[in-house]
């Protein structure tokens, strides 16, 4: 099967850019609410904004775009969205032929096929920091494909730094990187042991995701301080409910699992018993 050069998957990234060259501003249905708070917050604290609003840092995890906008503080604020909203498209198109190459050893023409998806509901709705945040979960399934080849420790370390990365820029690419991760790490250990090792050993592995959640139990902690009028520790009321959904996703993943478990042999028995009949 026909594989695309360097050069040809560079030149498929830049064109990703093209629709939203032309416009001043891309038209995404929620940006001109994204840039009128990037407006605020990038505002002089003599500026008539701020005398009808006020801007509050906080560590929630939604923040992706909202950086990249501050750290281009140099940068007019129409001109450094429209930047940071071209480079997300190109980003998720480099992740998913970066995936294909860490997946294939190469990056098979089909893989062009995923691309078109970029410009897809959430993108289009002006949701840019799910956007970017579904980019780097991509990416870092691919860097995790890459680091297991390196040892333990160098995994750990990098994703001590990834998953945190991941969370602040939106918490679905947390979310979405752990599940894909998890998926990859399974299937990579699945042929080598039985089902409850593998299970075991994936959960061992996604242990370079526990130190973020010192960072969401820190976040938790100070939305508590800055609006003491939300209950947010309130483990009376909380505990029994995240009981509850941990015991239902516990049960869901486990028959996903088992399911898998009891298939995908079967299956590439078959597929395999398929291709070596093919002449």
């Amino acid at each position: 099967m026909t594989a695309l050069t360097r050069t040809q998957a560079t030149l498929v990234v830049l064109a990703l850019a093209v629709p939203m060259l032309v416009p001043g501003l891309p038209p995404l249905v929620d940006l001109p609410d994204h840039v009128g708070r990037y407006a605020v917050a990038a505002a002089d604290p003599a500026s008539p904004l701020r005398q009808f609003y006020a801007y509050r840092w906080a560590l929630v995890g939604n923040l992706g775009v909202d950086l990249i906008v501050a750290a281009l503080g140099f940068l007019p604020v129409e001109l450094a969205t429209k930047l940071v909203v071209i480079a997300i498209p190109m980003l998720t198109a480099a992740a998913l032929l970066w995936l294909a190459h860490e997946i294939h050893g190469r990056i098979p023409a089909t893989a062009l096929f995923a691309l078109p998806f970029i410009y897809t509901q959430p993108l289009l709705f002006g949701f840019v920091n799910f956007a970017l945040g579904m980019a780097l979960a991509i990416g870092a399934l691919a860097l995790w494909l890459r680091l297991s080849r390196a040892t333990k420790r160098v995994r750990l370390g990098v994703f001590i730094v990834v998953a945190p990365t991941l969370w602040i820029t939106h918490v679905f690419a947390w979310g979405v990187a752990g599940l894909l991760i998890a998926g990859a790490e399974f299937v990579r250990q699945r042929p080598q042991v039985a089902l409850v090792p593998a299970v075991t050993r994936t959960g061992i592995a996604l242990l370079a995701f526990a130190p973020s959640l010192l960072l969401i139990a820190l976040a938790v902690i100070i939305a508590a301080s800055m609006n003491p009028a939300v209950n947010w520790l309130n483990v009376r009321l909380k505990f029994p409910r995240a009981l509850g959904a941990a015991l239902i996703l516990f049960v869901v993943l486990g028959g996903i699992v088992g399911l898998l478990g009891a298939l995908v042999p079967a299956v590439v028995a078959q597929l395999t018993a398929l291709i070596a009949a093919v002449p």
